[in-house]
């Protein structure tokens, strides 16, 4: 069966129809007959319906009667319930890597379960401030959250919501590199031991430079999504975005494209093995003007 039909089908189960084990007695049987009979569309199932599908559940047409074997029958459907659940999530996690206009995202390892919260939070405020505008068309659906690693994958809504992740992205791993060189420099000179007014002033250099460089690539990124249209609210939203994913990135959280963006799209994403040699787009520009 094609995996969209597949997918479609195995959402729409109702486990509510399956039969209900009272001791001995079977229950519920007309809606379970029904249920059953539409999974048994799906070939991925028919192995492990097989057996019920042979049982005096569809040998009679009563809605409930008393069976002595009830605890392997239960067992049989339990094992259906679990592949069935184990398929959906597999087939949700294949559509989500697969679609184009989908990312996978890493949040940092959390300290515990509110960690984690947080971080998924950060993440979902900065995306939807800047891909919910009439031009990107985006929007968030959480497709899957992969069992036993903290890998998220979401469906943004647009092609040009996954490229404008991928433009903040990088841009975010550039202010990381930029954060990390200033912290070096203010420590080589605090090893100096200069003078308080001197290093004070050191510190307020470099965190200057970071917040220009912010805007900087936040008003690029601006210009080339949204055009010449002032919007001074979008562009502060992109400033967020910016930094929330640069705080991110430096906890360890990466943001991929799907496995399908085209080769122009996954090429915005940063590479997160190579987050060091990050150059801004802007001097790439630059540089592209200078050669004309």
């Amino acid at each position: 069966m094609r995996i969209d039909k597949l997918l479609t089908l195995l959402n729409d189960v109702n486990f509510q129809a399956f039969p209900k084990f009272e001791g001995s007695r079977i229950g519920n049987l007309d809606l379970a007959r029904a249920e059953i009979l539409k999974l048994a569309e799906a070939p991925e199932l028919a192995a492990t319906l097989e057996p019920i599908l042979q049982s005096k559940i569809f040998e009679t047409d009563r809605d409930s009667f008393l069976l002595s074997d009830s605890d392997q029958l239960s067992s049989k459907f339990y094992r259906l319930q679990i592949l069935i659940l184990g398929l959906r999530e597999a087939l949700q996690f294949h559509a989500a890597t697969s679609s184009p206009e989908s990312v996978v995202i890493k949040i940092p390892d959390p300290n515990d379960f509110a960690d984690a919260l947080k971080s998924a939070e950060q993440f979902h405020s900065a995306i939807n401030q800047v891909i919910a505008n009439e031009k990107i068309n985006g929007s968030i659906k959480l497709v899957g959250w992969e069992i036993g690693s903290f890998w998220i994958y979401l469906a943004l809504g647009s092609p040009a919501a996954v490229a404008l992740i991928g433009s903040i992205a990088w841009s975010a791993a550039v202010v990381r590199k930029k954060i990390l060189e200033g912290s070096i420099l203010k420590k080589q000179v605090e090893a100096m031991e200069i003078k308080n007014e001197a290093l004070d002033a050191v510190r307020e250099g470099v965190d200057k430079q970071i917040d220009l460089l912010l805007k900087a690539e936040a008003k690029a990124i601006y210009d080339r999504y949204f055009g010449t249209t002032d919007d001074p609210e979008q562009l502060q939203r992109l400033q967020y975005g910016i930094k929330t994913f640069s705080e991110l990135l430096a906890k360890g959280a990466e943001v991929h494209p799907s496995l399908q963006a085209p080769e122009s799209v996954a090429n915005l994403f940063p590479d997160v093995k190579k987050l060091e040699t990050i150059t801004s787009t802007i001097a790439q520009i630059a540089d592209k003007a200078a050669g004309q």
